[in-house]
């Protein structure tokens, strides 16, 4: 199948008149034909436009999933502005600094996670960042659009303007803004095309065989890319029903499956994880489900075994891929084995370039070699915003995208990911990988969730420390598992600190917050007086 050569808005228009009169979403207890979701984004759109807002004008979202976010989305990108979305869970602090680097013409806020409320945030934020009467309430802007225009007249003139506006775009314009989810460094603006999120998540609905009968309940958040590719876009692309939950709570995703039927639940690993630790009875609901998509951080053998057995009649698909690359790179197949799945992230998508690439070498690795993962092709972002360095760093003069993970491919052109170049701990002058030595762990009885990483030494470089969480509390056995590691591990890999935490800190992503687990670790490991020999245990 060649690649659209269209917007979004236009791709919208054609897909209407295929399955216009299809559920394209419920939201509550609300219902909207796809014929409906394009009415009321247009209507967004002449909002912007009547209000002069011009091509190319940043509007950022803040907020939960909720149906005005699809509504706005669509019509801001029809309207030819770009939006700009924000993580729910960001702080008035890091809204602050996104508005300060990305400035925008308007911020559109809606519900946020918990207690917090956007409108007494953006009360505090600097009028030089964004001054009051750009902070508008997406509720109130969807309502305002679609009762403005009802004269007959109006609404001819309307449909002109905006026909016109959208004739003005290109498949190659900025679509979107998403931030990176920032584990390990500040949050980057990633510009995404039209082209590029539109054919990617066309891509996944293919090679998942999604069709117009599918209901796909959309537990992850807008504000990524996960969700606006591989569920907006693809579902689009499908024409099938997008049943939308405001936060990814168990309890919600095993109601909206059960009582909507829903065939289709995408996820991150930890969303299923924490489905697979529901009772056995209250996971019944979802034997509706017939296929999904496990994506946005690694996943272990274990887990894989455990996710696929709550969903026993459903093909859960592992994908590989990144903001940066709309997202996904690769993924597994249909006929794929469960082994297969559970040990690959699949073979890359139509349309794009794979290789693994040694930088210091300047050569592409042979098949089971280790290099850095890097991908080319039409789904490589336009850029960093505001960030040309970064860009340049990330992106190389001949188009191929570094996605800073290691890994190698197999003969067959399997994808294996070993580690995050960033990640790489160096001690005594060795690499190691931790996803290695996490991998040892997992198999280890007793043991839900883990992470390791490198600490600062004098002499070493760096030593290695592995933050565990028991499945029951106060049941490891120090000794043990110091024994059991020391099997399985060279001893130049066996940590030498192990911190017992309740949870690990985990981000709107289901990514582990480096930066915050590290700081927490390196000052107490700063703390304690030095240790020799056996492995230290540790309680955060």
């Amino acid at each position: 199948m060649e690649l659209i050569d269209c917007t979004i808005g236009i791709f919208l228009k054609d897909q209407t008149r295929r399955y216009g009169m299809n559920v394209g979403l419920n939201f509550m207890e609300h219902t909207y034909l796809w014929r409906e979701i394009d009415e009321i984004s247009d209507q967004v759109a002449l909002y912007f436009i009547n209000k002069a807002y011009t091509r190319g004008d940043l509007v950022s979202i803040w907020s939960i999933n909720c149906e005005e976010y699809i509504f706005c989305f669509l019509g801001l990108i029809k309207a030819g502005l770009v939006p700009v979305l924000y993580n729910s869970h960001y702080r008035f602090e890091e809204i602050e600094d996104l508005l300060q680097d990305h400035p925008v013409a308007a911020l559109l806020y809606g519900d946020l996670p918990g207690e917090l409320q956007a409108g007494h945030l953006l009360s505090e934020i600097d009028n030089e960042c964004l001054s009051p009467n750009k902070a508008l309430s997406i509720k109130k802007v969807v309502e305002e659009a679609r009762n403005t225009i009802k004269i007959e007249r109006l609404i001819t003139e309307g449909k002109r303007q905006l026909a016109e506006r959208m004739n003005e775009l290109k498949a190659d314009d900025t679509a979107v803004i998403l931030f990176t989810s920032g584990t390990t460094s500040k949050p980057k603006g990633v510009m995404l095309s039209h082209r590029s999120i539109l054919n990617n998540g066309t891509e996944i609905a293919r090679k998942m065989s999604w069709t117009e009968k599918d209901n796909l309940c959309v537990a992850v958040p807008l504000f990524h890319c996960f969700g606006i590719t591989a569920c907006l876009m693809a579902s689009l692309y499908a024409g099938c029903t997008m049943t939308l939950l405001s936060q990814a709570r168990t309890s919600k995703i095993l109601d909206a499956v059960e009582k909507k039927k829903c065939t289709v639940l995408n996820g991150v690993p930890s969303m299923f994880l924490a489905l697979y630790h529901r009772k056995e009875e209250e996971r019944e609901a979802l034997k509706s489900i017939r296929s999904g998509v496990v994506a946005g951080s690694a996943i272990s053998e274990k887990e894989y075994e455990l996710i696929t057995g709550i969903v026993p009649n459903a093909r859960l698909h592992p994908s590989y891929g990144q903001t940066e690359s709309s997202p996904c790179i690769t993924i597994a197949r249909v006929e794929d084995s469960i082994l297969k799945k559970s040990q690959t992230c699949g073979q890359k998508i139509d349309h794009v370039e794979l290789r693994i690439y040694d930088g210091r070498l300047k050569k592409e690795m042979k098949p089971y070699e280790v290099g850095e993962v890097q991908t080319r092709g039409y789904h490589v972002m336009k850029g960093y915003h505001n960030m040309p360095l970064e860009t340049e760093k990330t992106i190389l003069k001949d188009g191929w995208l570094r996605t800073g993970d290691l890994g190698y491919v197999d003969q067959e052109g399997y994808l294996y990911i070993t580690g995050r170049m960033k990640e790489m701990i160096i001690r005594g002058g060795e690499n190691i990988s931790p996803k290695e030595i996490e991998g040892v762990l997992m198999e280890y009885g007793g043991i839900r969730d883990c992470k390791v990483l490198g600490v600062a030494s004098e002499v070493l470089q760096e030593d290695i420390a592995a933050c565990v969480v028991e499945e029951r509390e106060g049941t490891l056995c120090l000794e043990d598992l110091r024994v059991y590691l020391s099997k399985r591990l060279a001893q130049y890999k066996v940590p030498k600190f192990l911190f017992l935490m309740k949870a690990l800190p985990y981000n709107g992503s289901g990514k582990v917050m480096m930066c915050h687990l590290k700081k927490q670790v390196e000052e107490r490991v700063g703390s304690l007086p030095e240790c020799e020999g056996h492995m230290k245990r540790i309680t955060l």
